[in-house]
């Protein structure tokens, strides 16, 4: 009887749990997100918030969000005595834009990478990959492409190259501002308590901006 009482107890608690994993998880958050379409692209993805404002101008979509909120302006290179920084007016928690480029991907890279025409393969392909940070392999979904950092360490940007036709390029960008500098260097007790922002977490928006990436579809 005790072991039929253990079994039954047993089974309960993983029934508990199990149900507790659906509701939390992540991939079910993700298909409950919003979908946009857009009227001018044929160009299909899912965003997180509704909070989010998106622009939509054709070739190039804009998702934005940010707060009236004054703080110093540093541009990544930190306070110091001879210095004197700017106050920016608004604070950006999230920003991501996505660009159609008319060309291929290998010139869609070489016109904003800091590499040469002898980094491709006569094919088109690249030599290397991971060299010096230059120029990355990624792979979001079934979204695959090149993701290269131009600019200053915490001011410049990251952008990701998608092939979509032999001439016709997905770009995405992630800028690294001001915004993204201050939130970096900000307590997690101190972001609390400013009112508005959608992420005061840089690693769940990061996560969040490779579940875009990875719900994107261009047919």
């Amino acid at each position: 009887m005790k072991k039929k009482i253990l079994i039954i107890g047993i089974v309960s608690i993983l029934v508990f749990v199990y149900i507790g994993y659906l509701r939390n998880d992540p991939r079910k958050e993700k298909q409950n997100w919003p979908v946009y379409e857009s009227r001018n692209s044929n160009l299909r993805f899912r965003y997180p918030s509704k909070e989010i404002s998106i622009k939509d101008a054709g070739d190039k979509i804009v998702l934005d969000h940010s707060i009236p909120y004054k703080f110093p302006s540093y541009c990544g290179e930190g306070p110091s005595d001879n210095k004197i920084p700017n106050n920016s007016m608004r604070l950006t928690d999230f920003h991501l834009s996505l660009e159609f480029l008319k060309k291929d991907v290998k010139n869609a890279i070489l016109d904003y990478a800091p590499i040469k025409e002898d980094a491709f393969n006569p094919s088109g392909s690249l030599k290397f990959f991971n060299d010096g940070g230059v120029v990355e392999r990624v792979k979001f979904g079934s979204n695959e492409g090149f993701s290269i950092n131009v600019g200053a360490e915490g001011c410049g940007e990251e952008m990701i190259f998608i092939p979509i036709t032999d001439s016709k390029t997905l770009k995405i960008s992630k800028v690294f501002d001001d915004s993204n500098y201050f939130l970096s260097i900000t307590s997690e007790e101190k972001k609390l308590d400013i009112k508005g922002l959608i992420y005061t977490n840089n690693i769940n928006k990061q996560q969040d901006i490779d579940r875009i990436i990875s719900s994107i579809k261009t047919e």
